[in-house]
């Protein structure tokens, strides 16, 4: 998948402007597409133009314009290292298999929620790993499962007897991750599942300027 490296000219549902994403250009839809070659030279979609955006804050995804958007400068990340970019999560939320479906009953292993997971610091870095205080439950997780969102690939999978755990509260360190979408999956039993998706945030926000072109500003969280 080829990714091109942007940042933001104006604020986007949960990101300000300067927030730095590495993105898939999406692809013309229907409505934009014309099937006569003839006819599609001569189109110009670059103020359609839009790029794929797994997250917009808030765990669902989203088309992003390309006119909100400028190319980051090749030099902005220079001796910077991105593995140090806060995470933040956008959504917990349980149910059966990948889609999380729900069902009419109470769920077996309870619901996760937003609260129930606290960023922590690793390594003198601020937001690098997961404290996730999981509902109670009668067998530990078959498996637990980190997927990258933007590039549909499983990234690990752990037993849950390799992870840092105390009580039902579970730790994990998320500090080698670069920047990206991410979904952490607790996998239990009849594939029942708790979900955490987060971001692993730029370590720094890109705004233009006349002079200089532009200036760096440490990411919040």
């Amino acid at each position: 998948m080829e990714m091109v490296r942007l940042v933001l000219t104006e604020p986007v549902y949960k990101y300000p402007i300067g927030t730095v994403f590495d993105l898939a250009e999406a692809q013309p839809g229907p409505d934009d597409w014309d099937y006569d070659d003839r006819v599609r030279d001569r189109m110009s979609f670059t103020s359609r133009k839009t790029y794929f955006l797994p997250d917009t804050g808030r765990g669902f995804s989203a088309t992003l314009r390309a006119d909100s958007t400028r190319p980051c400068p090749p030099a902005a990340f220079n001796d910077v290292d991105l593995r140090t970019g806060p995470l933040r999560v956008t959504k917990a939320q349980s149910g059966y298999g990948k889609l999380l479906q729900p069902e009419p009953a109470p769920l077996p292993y309870g619901v996760l929620k937003e609260e129930q997971v606290s960023l922590i610091d690793v390594g003198g870095h601020k937001a690098q790993g997961l404290q996730i205080e999981l509902p109670p439950f009668s067998q530990e997780p078959r498996r637990i499962t980190l997927r990258d969102v933007q590039r549909e690939e499983t990234l690990w999978e752990r037993a849950f007897s390799d992870l840092k755990v105390s009580g039902n509260t579970v730790f994990i360190d998320f500090s080698e991750l670069l920047p990206g979408f991410y979904q952490l999956f607790f996998q239990f039993r009849g594939d029942c599942r708790h979900s955490v998706q987060f971001i692993k945030s730029f370590p720094l926000r890109v705004e233009f300027s006349i002079v200089p072109a532009f200036t760096m500003h440490k990411t919040l969280y």
